[in-house]
């Protein structure tokens, strides 16, 4: 499920260039597309990616992540993938301005998060704005995979396709398109 498709992309290679830095260029992790979500809803107001799957305890879910920061401070845009479930959040990554500094970077950075009991927990993806709504930041996902192949399909009540080689979380495989 997407909060605002109209910032949301699924993209080959991106170029991270503003203003004030120089272009840095970010590829695949895996396979040939990776997810770009982009601040701009509105101050405060988080550009969201997320799917609610069923996942068996000690299962270990992992991805990578990266945060093109196109703002600067006291303005701290910012980034997270957030597992939640009834009483229940936790926070495997998150970066912001703070972190990497005025129209900053952060290279792609493997999480992890292992699954405490069997349940169904929604996987969050997000980026926002903060302060203002002047400039954007962008936030980059790739490669959710689970550390339990055998498992893999149990994960997701028998769609092998929604996690796996490359961000299918949302994106067919192979295919630059959403769900």
């Amino acid at each position: 499920t997407l909060s605002h498709s109209n910032l949301t992309a699924v993209v080959t290679s991106y170029t991270h260039n503003c203003t004030n830095c120089t272009g840095y260029t970010y590829n695949p992790v895996d396979g040939k597309y990776f997810l770009k979500l982009t601040s701009g809803g509105g101050t405060g107001v988080y550009t969201k990616a997320y799917q609610t799957v069923n996942v068996e305890s000690g299962i270990v879910v992992a991805g990578y992540a990266a945060f093109a920061s196109g703002d600067y401070a006291p303005y701290n845009d910012d980034a997270y993938v957030k597992i939640t479930a009834t009483e229940y959040s936790e926070i495997p990554w998150s970066k912001s301005v703070s972190d990497v500094g005025d129209y900053g970077r952060s290279d792609w950075t493997k999480w992890t998060w292992t699954s405490p009991s069997t349940r169904d927990y929604t996987i969050e993806l997000g980026v926002a704005d903060v302060l203002d709504a002047n400039l954007a930041s962008n936030a980059l996902f790739d490669a959710f995979a689970s550390g339990a192949l055998a498992n893999f399909t149990k994960i997701i009540n028998g769609t092998s396709y929604l996690l796996g080689k490359g961000f299918t979380m949302l994106i067919k495989p192979d295919s630059p398109s959403l769900w």
